[in-house]
């Protein structure tokens, strides 16, 4: 599996944290404690070779850059000198860097959660049969997420950014079955000239087309995001 970190929006830095992905959880620094701890990273799926991030330019760039690849020294970097859309734009530039065959993780690395690996072997065998995706989702009436709509069968039927419209939130993780299936979603999402802002619409673009996309529930969340709200 590859995986897309999108970390170019203006969150990045702030004067009260510093930079975002290093602020310390534990004494281990945010970003590195994310991509670590899934389960795909465990279980060797994802490797270092297998993580492109997407930057942003900025005064910080240079001290967070070098951190990051003594981390992952074999990931991949996409730079951007103005800001983008939002994470789906920060995401679309790493197209041609992706491999055709292979599970694309999309993984915006602010909540933390675990998932047994026999379990996370079984849902990614579910995307070699009828179903395109995966939504991890823990349970909360918070409206700095984005909640999932599903039916008795953990099918997703929409996605709601930012709006309590379920108790499944959505942990910031979205995996596809291969670059192609969020491509077509991506297209699918545009309005006009424009490219929405949210990896969500991609998902809600892909359901329009009555394309299955499972949501799939974690252990132990803990939302660090809302430290930085």
């Amino acid at each position: 599996m590859q995986c897309i970190i999108p970390i170019a929006g203006p969150d990045f830095y702030s004067p009260d944290y510093g930079i975002k992905p290093l602020f310390e959880v534990d004494g281990v620094p945010l970003l590195y404690k994310s991509v670590t701890s899934r389960p795909w990273w465990d279980a060797g799926i994802v490797t270092d070779k297998d993580l492109i991030f997407a930057l942003k330019e900025s005064n910080h760039l240079s001290q967070f850059k070098s951190q990051l690849l003594d981390w992952f020294p074999r990931c991949r970097v996409i730079t951007y000198s103005e800001f983008t859309t939002g994470a789906l734009g920060s995401c679309f530039g790493a197209i041609p860097l992706l491999r055709d065959d292979d599970l694309l993780c999309i993984d915006l690395v602010d909540i933390l959660y675990s998932m047994g690996i026999n379990q996370m072997l079984h849902y990614f065998d579910l995307l070699t049969g009828s179903c395109v995706g995966l939504v991890p989702f823990f349970h909360s009436q918070d409206p700095c997420f984005s909640y999932l709509k599903v039916n008795e069968k953990l099918e997703i039927c929409s996605v709601s950014e930012k709006s309590v419209t379920s108790c499944k939130a959505s942990v910031g993780t979205y995996i596809f079955r291969n670059p192609q299936t969020f491509i077509l979603g991506v297209y699918s999402s545009f309005t006009g000239r424009y490219l929405p802002p949210y990896i969500t619409s991609v998902l809600n673009a892909l359901v329009q087309q009555d394309l299955r996309i499972l949501a799939v529930p974690v252990d132990e969340p803990n939302p660090l995001s809302l430290i930085f709200h």
